[in-house]
């Protein structure tokens, strides 16, 4: 079986097609699974466990990424504005919902955030979900309930969140 595939597919989903250190984190979530398979109880299959592990390890590049940032913000330095010249309004927009996302997600407390992602971003069901996680399916319902209304009260407290969230494609002609 190979996982590099579903592990790819899952960081890509998680932190965006086009994350400079994919490739790295490919390599480093494979050992992590790999490393990992001595203690693997088979509670689930390895094609979930492996989609935790890259779960896990996107969320801790998000919460590291968020504050590298802050810390570069601290010492005075500005952030960069995407460079696309075909549309920059466009690619402006486009990255700042990935950075507002994973600073959303990286609010959140690990356990809400691996359960989101494993259901909203990755598309598996509540039942998958609880089975890949390894708590039981009220357990995953609570998380999202609670995950999902964190994130309501964040957005409706940042006009800039609702005012991003809310930009549609065909508005880039402005």
């Amino acid at each position: 079986m190979e996982l590099g595939p579903i592990v790819l597919r899952t960081l890509r989903r998680v932190l965006g097609a086009s994350h400079p250190d994919l490739e790295d984190l490919l390599q480093d979530t494979l050992i992590g699974v790999l490393d990992g398979l001595r203690t693997f109880k088979g509670e689930s299959s390895v094609r979930h466990y492996a989609r935790r592990v890259a779960t896990l390890r996107a969320l801790e590049t998000i919460r590291n990424t968020r504050t590298q940032h802050r810390k570069l913000e601290e010492l005075g330095f500005e952030k960069a504005v995407p460079d696309d010249t075909s549309n920059p309004r466009l690619a402006f927009v486009t990255k700042r919902r990935e950075q507002l996302l994973h600073e959303l997600l990286s609010s959140l407390s690990p356990a809400h955030a691996e359960t989101l992602v494993l259901q909203a971003v990755l598309g598996h069901s509540v039942a998958e979900t609880a089975e890949i996680v390894g708590v039981p399916v009220n357990t995953v319902r609570g998380r999202l309930q609670t995950a999902k209304q964190t994130l309501r009260e964040k957005i409706l407290e940042t006009p800039e969140l609702s005012e991003l969230l809310e930009f549609d494609d065909h508005d880039h002609s402005r």
